[in-house]
């Protein structure tokens, strides 16, 4: 999915502006494989037992023979029989800090005193000072390990404390957040009984920061994840609403070190989103050139608590560049640029679900998928363009994926989804997407709505034709907000129902409607941008709006709390 962000053009924000992110990271895939690695194996990992069942040395053991001078005793090593994650200790208690893949070897330098993990020389890319391995024969096959000593044992971690009761959300009513001049302000709103909206008081800053690019809003209202940026490093920090105060959570300097096969570059963070209980977050990282535009994203995933524990789940090359939790919190969709992948949330039972070619974007980006969960959380959906959007041919191949791990084809869509992504109802069961096919015939852009298989796509309310652009569907499904050109030519807002009915929005013809947020199924509040100031609108399905607030600057983001 391409993201832009225009800001001030430091290296990082020119990057971002352009932002489609690349897949640049290692080619051979590391696969999470926490659900078969023992606890406990039988002892004697360096042998294995003939066929009278008494335990022989592996080859190149370097035991003598008889009459004949001893040989020098090749270094120990292993190698692995499949894509196994490397631990801080001898056991899957221990955090993950990296990973060998299938058939790569690695010198041994210890055991654990049972015989059932190998402790190695980290290889390029670990995270941790010390890279322990499971032995099980099914995992690794070791040579020359007869005498492999013993190795000290880390500390067996702690069980995390259980997370405090949740305190009260502050938040009692729908509440607009947003963002402007690099701070985060709230406004409170009411809705009355007689299908109005009334704000509870003036637009009250929050942050005082001015280097806020992003902000995430808790499921639970209690808190904002915020993004920050000072000169080459990004801050991620988590702002109570409660207590009007401010915990950095992780820092893009303190992140492990790139390898040196990156090249002159800065890590910065990619996406982020909450948990649904919570009380985690998930985000991505990627690399910035520091000698001109360009990002590359390094497919990794990390997920940080409260505390501010960043822990890495996947290390690069092994998520994606896109995800999406499920709203259960138990799995998580990624995107990479040729696979839907689905895993546990701990990285575990990792899986490629779909598989399919590249899409060509005519620029050193890559596209990534953007999956989306409906809000049972029992499937997912997912479109996935054709390799040339800018083809006449050009589709999206729509399809269902199960939280059980099924992957299910359904209908396709005409024309270039490339810059004119697909929008699902939050139950899956519609869609809607702005139609563009790229010919020489030069066909008109259409607003089309189908089901949520892509089947019965109809060409939706005033058959607009040239620029439109879709904005969102309410909670419910069943009405649309969408901006297009009216009879005589001009850029005009709708709001509408699936069935076909719209309604235009009277807003100055000479602003523009940035963004429109519902606050229940037949309400919503709309951003209206003009010179330099920003309008704040409450409107229902019937047309009528009214004013709530004036903004004396331009609003980079919203998000609305309900």
């Amino acid at each position: 999915m391409f993201l832009f962000h225009l800001t001030r053009p430091s290296p990082i924000r020119m990057a971002l502006a352009f932002l489609v992110l690349a897949t640049l990271a290692c080619n051979a895939p590391w696969y999470a494989d926490t659900a078969v690695e023992p606890t406990a194996l039988p002892p004697l990992i360096g042998t294995t037992p003939n066929s009278q069942g008494a335990p022989i040395s592996q080859v190149g053991a370097g035991t003598a023979t008889p009459g004949l001078a001893p040989t020098t005793t090749a270094a120990p090593q292993l190698i692995a029989l499949q894509d196994m994650n490397l631990r801080q200790g001898p056991s899957t208690q221990y955090p993950v800090v990296g990973a060998l893949p299938k058939d790569q070897n690695a010198l041994i330098v210890g055991q654990n005193p049972e015989g059932t993990w190998w402790k190695i020389a980290c290889p390029l890319g670990a995270t941790g000072a010390e890279c322990w391995i499971s032995g099980g024969a099914q995992f690794t096959t070791a040579s020359n390990a007869a005498a492999v000593p013993l190795a000290v044992v880390p500390p067996t971690p702690t069980a995390p404390p259980a997370p405090p009761t949740a305190a009260p959300s502050p938040l009692t009513a729908p509440t607009l957040f947003y963002l402007a001049g690099g701070d985060v302000w709230q406004v409170g709103l009411q809705l009355g009984g007689s299908n109005d909206v009334s704000r509870t008081a003036d637009p009250q800053k929050l942050t005082s920061l001015g280097t806020i690019m992003r902000f995430w809003v808790a499921p639970d209202g209690r808190r904002l994840l915020l993004q920050t940026e000072a000169g080459n490093s990004q801050t991620l920090a988590l702002f109570d609403l409660s207590a009007r105060q401010l915990q950095n959570l992780a820092s893009t300097s303190t992140l492990p070190a790139l390898p040196t096969e990156y090249g002159n570059v800065d890590r910065i963070f990619g996406t982020a989103a909450w948990f649904p209980n919570s009380q985690k977050i998930a985000f991505t990282s990627n690399f910035v050139s520091r000698e001109g535009p360009g990002v590359g994203s390094l497919d990794d995933w990390w997920v940080v608590d409260m505390a501010g524990t960043a822990n890495q789940i996947l290390p690069p090359g092994q998520a994606g560049g896109a995800f999406a939790i499920a709203p259960t919190g138990t799995k998580v969709l990624f995107a990479t640029a040729r696979e839907i992948l689905l895993a546990n949330v701990d990285g575990s039972d990792k899986r490629s679900l779909i598989s399919f070619e590249s899409v060509v974007t005519y620029s050193e980006y890559q596209y990534y998928p953007q999956p989306v969960w409906t809000a049972d959380g029992q499937s997912a959906r997912v479109a996935i363009p054709s390799p040339d959007p800018l083809d006449a041919s050009a589709f999206a191949q729509l399809w269902r994926v199960g939280v059980d791990g099924t992957a299910v084809p359904q209908g396709r869509v005409l024309g270039n989804t490339l810059f004119n992504p697909v929008f699902w109802s939050a139950d899956g069961a519609r869609l809607a997407y702005v139609r563009q096919i790229i010919a020489a015939s030069n066909p008109p852009v259409q607003l089309v709505l189908a089901q949520g298989n892509g089947d019965a796509p109809t060409d939706y309310g005033n058959s607009v034709a040239g620029s439109i652009r879709f904005l969102n569907w309410n909670p419910a499904g069943d009405r649309l907000a969408y901006v297009g050109l009216d009879s005589s030519g001009r850029q005009t807002p709708y709001v509408g129902q699936a069935s076909g009915a719209f309604t235009s929005l009277p807003f100055d013809p000479t602003a523009q409607l940035t963004q429109l947020l519902w606050l229940d199924a037949t309400r919503y509040v709309a951003m209206v941008a003009q010179a330099d100031s920003t309008a704040l609108y409450w409107g229902n399905e019937t047309g009528q709006t009214a004013a709530l607030a004036t903004i004396p600057t331009r609003i980079d983001q919203a998000a609305v709390w309900r």
